[in-house]
């Protein structure tokens, strides 16, 4: 077979199983037109009825799925010309990107236009094209899997675009009545606007939801960047905060209020990346000491500690908000003081004075979460996990509306009550973390942990441990911890041709196998009268843990 016509075949496998997977939605898509892989027009139905909404899908198929795996991280990748992204930039409907395995009849999709926008923002130039056929890697998360039968998330982000994209239009309509107002009477206008919570145009609050508007007249306005910057800021929306009073500083780089929100911003937005860029800690630090606006000693210094403590000068920073301290804040104030001294305390090794610290911020507000987490968080630290969960339970009635901060306490907490055995509490726990951040690895370890634990304590949650082992094996086929799961979970339950399957691919797969594998695998081999691949598998096993079973067999064999 040519190579033209076994991509024609790919080809072919990929669009039928693409369009069996639509038909199980009960959605409608056009026939492809082979112009780049495959080109397909959707429409969105609801109980057999046209919604009137539109989206667009490119279709790629592929047989070896672990070409496009990237080594680092186990997400998916693909390079498409940079014409391409520019179209699917401003095509006015949802653009799904999605590579298909037809060796596992699963897809897995990216919403590209909010990917490219993501690109642009941390790299602008990211769409310049200096020859033609130049191409740009787009990353697919490895989680965002579609199939016959598992589709909830896919549904779910296309109707949050299709939202937008339908409230967009009204608030477009808004726009030439505002332009060229001022700001006062454009807050008066915005009043009038009806249902205005309901705008999903990349907002939060109704005031946020007004300066989006507003900035769409008004471009140059600093204070409404400004504005929007501390709005987002307040509700740890930091990237978004960044990008917000960046464009204010280009604006009016003196402004004091400027100055002073961009240091605490900036501070918070690197404490909160996993590699925590060192220079914009010293960045905020210039911002802190230029600024000259009437913030009080106590506000500067614990913004100039917290700085230190992210550039891990810990003891600088224990001076700092000991200086802020001494300006006697008001007791709220105060008490995220200590909490951060606390924290500061941890890195120095001083547990004793981090434990007296917490303790001054809760009593001081009993209602200051933070303060309970560290605590907990140093406990787990410690391995106390009787005494981690009774400062969580505490503490997690006082955790804000937030679904990020409730998530994080979620998953404290869950982590807790693993460590303590009570994993028919840890799990709903853990679920709500995932409903909150579908991608976090951790929340996803935990879960497996967790239903590892359950399936074998009760038979009821061998089909939850089924499905979630079968969704993780077919979104990143490289995790061995699921694939072996997988097989015991198929074992249990007397699926034993499913159990072989997945044993064989998952010693195909890898070399890196836990023994109780390769033992399982030689009594396969075992019962098919394979006696000599029967002890060699043995023998891989014994060479990686020793074990009765192994020597007992080996001697039978």
């Amino acid at each position: 077979m040519s190579a033209k016509t076994h991509e024609h075949k790919i080809r072919n496998i990929s669009e039928n199983q693409f369009e069996a997977f639509i038909n199980y939605l009960n959605w409608e898509v056009s026939p492809p037109r082979h112009d780049y892989g495959v080109d397909y027009w959707g429409e969105v139905f609801a109980n057999g009825d046209p919604t009137g909404d539109i989206f667009r899908v490119q279709l790629k198929g592929t047989e070896t799925i672990a070409t496009y795996t990237l080594k680092t991280q186990n997400d998916l990748y693909y390079d498409v010309p940079i014409v391409r992204l520019r179209e699917w930039l401003n095509n006015p409907v949802p653009v799904y990107f999605i590579l298909w395995d037809v060796g596992h009849s699963v897809g897995y999709w990216l919403h590209i236009q909010n990917h490219i926008y993501e690109k642009l923002e941390k790299h602008p130039e990211w769409l310049d094209q200096e020859k033609k056929g130049q191409t740009r890697r787009i990353h697919i998360p490895a989680m965002n899997v579609i199939q016959v039968g598992h589709s909830t998330e896919f549904e779910n982000d296309l109707a949050r675009h299709i939202a937008k994209i339908r409230d967009g239009k009204e608030v477009n309509a808004w726009i030439e009545t505002i332009r060229g107002i001022s700001w006062s009477d454009m807050r008066e206008q915005l009043r009038q606007i009806q249902n205005i919570e309901d705008i999903e145009y990349v907002v939060h609050s109704e005031r946020l939801a007004a300066i989006e508007i507003a900035l769409k007249a008004q471009p140059q306005n600093v204070d409404l960047w400004t504005e929007r910057a501390e709005l987002q800021y307040e509700q740890l929306q930091f990237g978004l905060a960044v990008e917000a009073i960046n464009q204010a500083y280009k604006l009016d780089p003196s402004s004091h209020k400027v100055l002073s929100l961009r240091g605490c911003i900036l501070c918070d937005y690197a404490r909160n990346q996993n590699d925590e860029p060192k220079h914009l800690f010293v960045e905020a630090i210039e911002n802190f000491q230029q600024s000259s606006s009437p913030i009080t000693a106590a506000s500067y210094h614990y913004n100039i500690g917290n700085c230190y403590a992210g550039l891990g000068n810990h003891q600088k920073a224990v001076e700092e908000y000991d200086l802020a301290l001494a300006d006697a804040p008001p007791p709220e104030f105060a008490a995220l003081i200590w909490k951060n001294r606390g924290t500061s305390f941890f890195n120095l090794g001083d547990h004793d004075d981090e434990k007296s610290n917490y303790l001054n911020a809760i009593e001081l507000a009993s209602d200051l979460c933070e303060a309970y987490f560290s605590m907990a968080t140093t406990l787990v630290h410690f391995h106390d996990y009787e005494a981690a969960e009774a400062v969580m339970e505490k503490g997690i009635e006082f955790v804000p509306k937030h679904p990020r901060l409730q998530a994080s306490a979620n998953y404290l907490l869950a982590y807790t009550k693993w460590k303590l055995e009570k994993d028919t509490e840890a799990l709903p726990l853990v679920n709500q973390v995932l409903e909150t951040l579908p991608h976090n690895k951790n929340a996803y370890y935990l879960k497996a942990h967790v239903l590892m634990a359950l399936w074998r304590q009760d038979n009821s949650y061998i089909e939850d441990a089924k499905r979630f082992f079968g969704t993780w094996v077919l979104a990143d086929p490289t995790i061995v911890l699921a694939k072996g799961e997988l097989h015991l979970i198929y074992k249990a339950s007397g699926e034993l041709e499913q159990a072989r399957k997945v044993i064989t691919e998952a010693l195909a797969d890898s070399d890196d196998v836990p023994a109780m594998m390769f033992y399982d695998y030689a009594m396969m081999l075992k019962e098919d009268g394979k006696i000599d691949e029967a002890i060699e598998n043995l023998h891989k096993a014994a060479s990686i843990a020793d074990n009765h079973s192994n020597e007992h067999q080996l001697g039978h064999l």
